[in-house]
């Protein structure tokens, strides 16, 4: 597989949110690094959070997010990303962040509505970047979603993200790549870190591309398993959103704490907490079947159906 126009990249998501400032970069060719810590003067990320200093914890992004303005779109009632509040946000903004499939909420929008959001915000602010991170890009299955690669290649200041984190099980080795158009990658590449990945990374990620049956095996596997996982949190009163990646959002109708603990004391772990969500919802990964069945016992005990007669 071969992108023309793509960079090997780690960290890629702190890097992004300095391309904002290619404008005033572009006329101090000497002042690259200084412009790079100055970060966007505005940036956009659709998002479910506000722990925002947790979510990037190295020191350059950091110092990004604290000099940048960070305008919160929150997510819609189904909790996917809220197309329109990002379009009206969008105008001015360096970046504009768009996660698809959503994390932590597992949800996707499909291809028409990401074209198009693509476009409008391109007609709202010429200038803004554009950033489509598909990260669980490999375990989607819904029919109407397609990545936007082809889109990035064809359009000025889009670029999509991947990771070989997830799917390819080398999260590890911190390794992933933008795609794009030649001229915006270039722009990126000049906010590129020194030795941010290794040649043993770089070997694996080739090889890894060069084994697409293995990913199919993968997605199979994982959509077999989420059925499962999904059928069995129902079946307890627990509603999951569309999860179209490798984990599950669902409302367990009481604090993530108060599962997170009840379960890692029967070796089951649950993820961290997500706010502002994170009084009813939790956040689950998705294992092998024999590790959710084991789960799904648990589950079984800990999140029991509230009923009349044991209020």
């Amino acid at each position: 597989m071969r992108f023309r126009g793509a960079i090997l990249l780690a960290g890629v998501c702190a890097l992004f949110a300095s391309c904002g400032e290619e404008r005033r970069a572009a006329e101090q060719d000497d002042l690259i690094e200084s412009e790079a810590r100055r970060g966007a003067d505005v940036w956009l990320r659709a998002t479910d959070r506000t722990d925002y200093d947790m979510a990037w914890n190295d020191e350059a992004s950091t110092m990004l997010f604290q000099r940048s303005r960070l305008t919160e779109v929150r997510v819609d009632s189904a909790f996917r990303l809220d197309v329109e509040a990002m379009i009206t946000a969008s105008p001015g903004a360096g970046l504009v962040f768009f996660n698809n499939p959503n994390n932590p909420t597992a949800t996707v929008h499909g291809a028409k509505a990401v074209a198009d959001f693509v476009e409008r915000v391109r007609k709202a602010s010429p200038e803004t970047v554009i950033l489509i991170d598909e990260a669980y890009h490999d375990y989607v299955t819904d029919p109407s979603y397609a990545s936007a690669v082809p889109l990035a290649i064809a359009t000025p200041n889009v670029i999509v993200a991947r990771t070989f984190s997830k799917a390819y099980g080398m999260a590890g080795m911190r390794i992933g790549y933008a795609v794009g158009r030649a001229e915006t990658i270039k722009r990126l590449a000049r906010f590129k870190m020194p030795y941010n990945v290794s040649v043993f990374g770089v070997a694996a990620a080739i090889a890894a591309l060069e084994d697409p049956a293995h990913i199919e095996a993968e997605r199979q596997r994982n959509t077999e398993v989420r059925s499962f996982t999904v059928k069995v949190l129902e079946e307890l009163g627990c509603a999951c959103t569309a999860s179209q990646g490798n984990f599950l959002f669902v409302n367990i109708r009481r604090p993530a704490k108060d599962l997170r603990d009840a379960c890692a004391k029967q070796g089951v772990m649950i993820g961290r907490d997500f706010p502002p969500f994170e009084r009813t919802h939790a956040r689950i990964s998705i294992g092998t079947m024999d590790e959710m069945k084991k789960a799904a016992d648990v589950f079984r005990g800990v999140l029991k159906p509230v009923t009349t007669a044991s209020r």
